[in-house]
């Protein structure tokens, strides 16, 4: 039986699927189980983002890879409301390096915004880069960052458990 965690974990997953790859919507809990089990099959075979023998083309490994690795920044700034304030500043913002570059504007206020506003533009540089190494286009990969930051503020405690999840890959 799952625990509650699993399950939860699974629905970030499947959130994740649905709004980045619908085609790999009912492969989401493999996908996040083998990656959390730090497999062999997911790392690239090629750099156009294949995986494995059967050479399966997958976004969300990548996903995953990237916001494990922006964790730390993604939680704080899920936490503290700055990237909700960010994206409400700039909602007409099409891709994640926009918003990176408004939130650069944004700097110059308080020390612990100044830092926040730093992490955000972190995060507007590396989770494109991650999700650009799976094959898609740039543009491809900053849209879609835009849209994990934006599926991940519907519930920031949640997303922030999630986070520490992808964190612990084994």
């Amino acid at each position: 039986m799952a625990t509650e965690r699993e399950l939860q974990a699974l629905d970030w997953a499947e959130d994740l699927a649905r709004e980045l790859a619908p085609e790999e919507l009912d492969l989401a809990g493999p996908l996040l189980q083998a990656y959390l089990d730090g497999s062999d099959q997911l790392r690239p075979a090629s750099p156009h983002g294949s995986f494995g023998a059967g050479q399966i083309v997958a976004l969300l490994p990548f996903v995953f890879k990237g916001l494990g690795a922006s964790g730390p920044l993604l939680a704080e700034l899920l936490g503290s409301g700055m990237l909700l304030k960010v994206l409400e500043t700039c909602g007409a913002a099409l891709t994640v390096v926009e918003l990176g570059r408004q939130a650069q504007k944004l700097m110059g206020g308080h020390s612990t915004e100044n830092r926040q506003l730093q992490s955000l533009v972190r995060v507007a540089e590396e989770l494109p880069k991650e999700l650009a190494a799976s094959g898609i286009s740039a543009e491809e990969a900053e849209r879609a960052s835009l849209k994990v930051l934006r599926l991940l503020l519907r519930d920031p405690a949640g997303a922030s458990e999630f986070l520490q999840l992808l964190e612990r890959r084994k």
